[in-house]
């Protein structure tokens, strides 16, 4: 069973970095959420650390949520980073899936604006980020589904011993 947490937290990593980098989180409109859209424009990305101590906190959680999918592959041989890397990807996913089912309203505001604003075009027409308009439920479009499932397996992953060479 030893093996069995390393190719979660694999599974996992690749599920998350998938989920982030190539497929849309949300959508409205013609606007699409995604995780490159935290970086892009760069400008944007830089001025998330000017300022208050907030926005500081806000953009070290940026930097994490964007480099989650780098521990939990560490996660492979060390659990804690799998755990340490499962949060940001759960905790996104998680503010998605409550501001898809009004339970929290101001989360699409908080995500959109820490986003890129109204949202981002895409990067290259129909391919990246790929939405699926096919499979949006209350404008979560799959991106959102794939992070929550590789962090879920991520999670589960760090609490499976590893074998020791």
């Amino acid at each position: 069973m030893a093996k069995g947490g390393k190719i979660l937290a694999l599974l996992g990593g690749i599920l998350v970095f998938i989920g982030t980098f190539g497929l849309s989180l949300f959508t409205s409109g013609s606007s699409y959420f995604y995780g490159i859209g935290l970086i892009y424009p760069f400008g944007n990305f830089i001025g998330l650390f000017a300022g208050n101590w907030i926005n500081i906190l806000i953009g070290i959680g940026v930097v994490l949520y964007l480099l989650a999918f780098v521990l939990i592959l560490i996660g492979i041989k060390v659990r804690l980073l799998a755990l340490i890397g499962s949060i940001f990807p759960l905790a996104m996913a998680t503010f998605v899936l409550l501001g898809a089912f009004n339970l929290w309203t101001g989360a699409y505001f908080y995500i959109g604006n820490i986003i890129g604003g109204g949202g981002m075009p895409a990067l290259v027409t129909q391919w990246i980020p790929l939405s699926f308009s096919q499979v949006v439920f209350n404008g979560i479009d799959l991106g959102t589904w794939v992070i929550l499932l590789g962090a879920v397996l991520a999670l589960i992953s760090s609490f499976i011993t590893r074998e020791d060479y």
